[in-house]
C-alpha cells in the first residue's frame, strides 16, 4: 500500500492547525517557500497542498500578498446584476474573502462586454452590517 502523498500529508496538518485554532480567520499563512524549508519538500509540493486547502475552501490567496485562512460559516449568495441595486456602504463593514486576477471565461465576456483576452479581477467580499435598527 502507498504511502499518502507529502502535499496531502502537508494540507491535513494545515487543516488541523486551522481547525484547531492555530491560524484565525484572515491569519496570513507563511510563506511557500518556509513551509517547504520546514517540511522539508519542494515549493511544488508546498503549492500542491494549497492548492488542496483552496479547494477545500479553507484558504484563499492573494496575488503579491499572500495566503489567509477563510472566514468559517460565511453564507455564500450570488446576485443576478439585473436585480443589483444601491447600497449605502457607511452602514457596512466589508471584508475582503478572495481576490483573483486571471483570463475572462465566455459567459463574463457576454455579461461585461469585453473581450475573451481580456484581464479580469475577481473579487469576493462580505458586507456586515455595523448597526441593527
Amino acid at each position: 500500500m502507498k504511502d499518502t502523498p507529502k502535499y496531502l500529508a502537508i494540507a491535513e496538518k494545515l487543516k488541523h492547525e486551522i481547525e484547531t485554532g492555530e491560524y484565525q480567520p484572515n491569519d496570513q499563512l507563511p510563506k511557500e517557500f518556509d513551509l517547504a524549508r520546514s517540511y522539508n519538500v519542494s515549493r511544488i509540493t508546498v503549492r500542491n497542498a494549497m492548492k488542496e486547502l483552496e479547494s477545500q475552501g479553507l484558504i484563499y490567496r492573494i496575488q503579491g500578498a499572500g495566503t489567509y485562512v477563510k472566514e468559517r460559516n460565511l453564507m455564500h449568495a450570488t446576485v443576478d446584476s439585473n436585480q443589483l441595486e444601491l447600497i449605502n456602504l457607511k452602514k457596512y463593514k466589508l471584508k475582503l474573502l478572495d481576490f483573483e486576477v486571471g483570463q475572462v471565461i465566455l459567459k463574463i465576456t457576454e455579461a461585461l462586454n469585453v473581450q475573451p483576452y481580456d484581464i479580469v479581477y475577481t473579487i469576493k467580499r462580505a458586507a456586515m452590517a455595523t448597526n441593527w435598527v
